[in-house]
């Protein structure tokens, strides 16, 4: 266990050939899933996600969360457990994903594995220096996912078909 004066780090998961099922409610801790390959499926209460390749997913207390393999077949699955104030912080300033998100495109998905398990290594770093290692690696880890959902932000299929079409509308008009 790792502590911040306002983060604790609880625990942390490397697994390259996952087939765990997860079914339950988080109770005074979050944590963020990241999976390098493969399939899996993950649901918040009744809210359903199916995810293909590269994607980080938050778990927090609230909902139930549930996951699996999506096609029946292990996952590249890792993630970091953690519990305290920062993490408030981080919502408060939209730097906490609320759904899966896919890994952004600006490093290729062994490169975000390979960036999430430098996480892993420096929150086992039991000295001064890896526990602000870890907690600068996490920050910039979600950072870069609060950025990348700002340029590009996520529209519904039936807006864009709207948007389409007024813009059609638009042209035929002038």
């Amino acid at each position: 266990m790792i502590m911040h004066d306002d983060l604790i780090i609880l625990a942390t998961t490397r697994m390259p050939e996952c087939n765990i099922r997860i079914n339950k409610h988080l109770i005074g801790y979050s944590t963020i899933q990241f999976m390098e390959r493969g399939a899996v499926d993950v649901c918040y209460d009744n809210c359903e996600y199916s995810m293909r390749g590269a994607w980080f997913w938050p778990a927090h207390p609230g909902p139930c969360i549930r996951f699996f393999s999506g096609d029946e077949k292990p996952w590249f699955h890792r993630h970091i457990g953690f519990q305290g104030a920062r993490i408030a912080r981080w919502i408060a300033d939209g730097w906490w994903l609320s759904e899966p998100q896919p890994a952004p495109p600006s490093r290729t998905p062994k490169q975000w594995g390979e960036f999430f398990d430098e996480i892993i290594q420096q929150s086992q770093r039991l000295d001064a220096w890896g526990k602000l290692r870890t907690l600068n690696l996490l920050e910039q880890l979600l950072l870069e996912l609060a950025e990348a959902r700002v340029a590009q932000p996520h529209q519904e299929p039936w807006l864009e078909t709207v948007l389409q079409k007024m813009n059609i509308f638009s042209e035929d008009v002038s």
